[in-house]
């Protein structure tokens, strides 16, 4: 009389794969200038300080408590650097090395790639002493540097003032795409120190939200001042590899897919587990119950035959006497005759 009840899952490409947030970084300041509280499938964890850090450390204070809400994070610092004038430049600049590296370089006359060559090969010569890479970025007509760690960058320049601007690129959940801040005068790169700060990206198998003390206008998608953002799902249906942060994005959502097949993998195993067990113990059920039939109702074979051969034995026996018995008079009357 007991029941067994399964759910399926939905596998359409199209309702399964990653869940995802980024957050929006200042230029000058923190990944995240508040206090958060993540909410995963596990749980809710508790509130992470993130004002005064880098996002390489914000993103390793969520992930010591991954455990507790099944959300990670990883961190990213990504710049435009772009030069309004020709000629010669010298910067000093910093992120994984605590003291400053200067570099030099001349720029062209225009924005294009040629332009920027010397101060690509420039950046490009320090990067294991900064931890930052540069590549000519043709949409923002500069230079992106990356940090891949997550760790601030910051550059001032040693040989002028304002001829030079820095600008974080932001990522938003919606649409997966970065673009540079517009251009404002706290952009220019002066002789005192500019950052730029990293990005979060939050990723789970799993829906998710991160509540801020404050408005959530510093986390993406936005929620129209909310203090929550919950997370965008990306579903297996939209893997796109035709560049390097989609391909990023793509083996995140295969990670999360692979998970949440495993999930149901499991769940089918345990389910299947208890099917087992309970055909194993209805067979002992049944075969007990045959037992106690036969023993009730059929003969028991080997008493039987036992008790057979003891009555033969004894009916020899009796006869046996018997014809002993009558031959005793037969040989007395011998005797007398």
């Amino acid at each position: 009389g007991e029941l067994i009840t399964a759910n399926g899952s939905n596998f359409r490409t199209s309702v399964y794969g990653g869940n995802r947030v980024y957050s929006k970084a200042a230029k000058t300041g923190t990944a995240l200038a508040d206090t958060i509280t993540i909410s995963g499938r596990l749980g809710t964890g508790d509130a992470i300080a993130l004002a005064g850090v880098t996002a390489k450390k914000a993103a390793e204070s969520i992930n010591a408590q991954s455990g507790k809400t099944g959300v990670t994070a990883t961190a990213r610092t990504e710049a435009l650097f772009t030069a309004t004038a020709n000629g010669a430049y010298s910067f000093e600049i910093k992120s994984n090395n605590s003291s400053a590296v200067t570099i030099s370089f001349t720029m062209g006359a225009d924005q294009s790639a040629d332009s920027y060559a010397s101060a690509i090969n420039a950046f490009n010569a320090v990067t294991s002493k900064t931890g930052v890479t540069a590549e000519y970025d043709a949409a923002g007509s500069g230079i992106k540097l990356t940090n891949a760690a997550g760790e601030s960058i910051t550059i001032k320049q040693t040989n002028g003032d304002g001829a030079a601007r820095l600008k974080n690129i932001q990522y938003d959940s919606g649409t997966d795409t970065g673009a540079a801040e517009a251009d404002a005068d706290t952009n220019k790169i002066g002789t005192t120190d500019l950052t730029a700060v990293g990005t979060l990206t939050f990723d789970s198998d799993a829906g998710f939200s991160v509540a801020t003390a404050a408005a959530a206008a510093d986390l993406t998608p936005d929620t129209a001042g909310g203090t929550a953002v919950s997370s965008q799902l990306k579903s297996v249906a939209s893997l796109d590899v035709t560049d390097f942060r989609k391909a990023q994005l793509a083996i995140s959502i295969c990670d999360a897919a692979i998970n949440a097949v495993n999930k149901e993998m499991s769940r089918y195993g345990a389910l299947q587990s208890r099917f087992d067990a309970t055909v194993k113990n209805l067979q002992v059920a049944s075969e007990n119950t045959s037992n106690a039939r036969s023993r009730i109702q059929d003969a028991d074979y080997a008493s039987e035959t036992a008790e057979l051969s003891r009555a033969t034995i004894l009916q020899q026996a009796g006869t046996a006497m018997l014809a002993q018995a009558n031959q005793r008079p037969q040989t007395v009357l011998s005797l007398i005759g």
